[in-house]
């Protein structure tokens, strides 16, 4: 009868029933005495006076935000009052007036866009050319090749 047999699967298998004997029988060694890993220490703990008190910065904080929001609340209520006192005038209307007021100039805005576009983008080339320029210089020249 001929057997054959599989050499490193034979090897992988002994070596990894090794490792399984070898983790599961060995207990961990002790801990030097006084090492703070050790769960046999206690050390005293102190637990803080109290978690739900608010600090120095949470207070002026809230401070700044009720003082923010009574600001917004009278604003608010003022602006109701000044509309209350005109009679005839609508909300709506307002609206409108403003923005009749206030005349649009989009072809500007978009000429001045575009132009400041151009500027960063021919400073984005200059500053390209310069680090191209400065890589060139940097870089060693091999012999028997002509220089660019």
């Amino acid at each position: 009868m001929n057997i054959r047999v599989d050499r490193p699967k034979l090897v992988c298998a002994i070596v990894g029933a090794g490792l399984l004997a070898g983790c599961a029988s060995i207990t961990p060694l002790p801990f030097p005495p006084g090492n703070p890993a050790d769960a046999t220490i206690r050390v005293p703990v102190r637990t803080p006076d109290n978690l739900l008190a608010h600090d120095e910065t949470t207070v002026a904080i809230e401070g700044e935000l009720s003082q923010t929001a009574s600001n917004a609340k009278s604003a608010e209520s003022m602006q109701h009052m000044n509309h209350g006192n005109m009679p005839g005038m609508q909300h709506g209307e307002m609206q409108m007036e403003d923005q009749q007021a206030k005349p649009t100039d989009v072809e500007a805005e978009k000429k001045v866009l575009a132009d400041e576009m151009k500027k960063t983008a021919d400073e984005m080339k200059r500053t390209s050319d310069a680090m191209k320029r400065q890589s060139a210089k940097q870089r060693p020249k091999k012999k028997g090749t002509p220089p660019e």
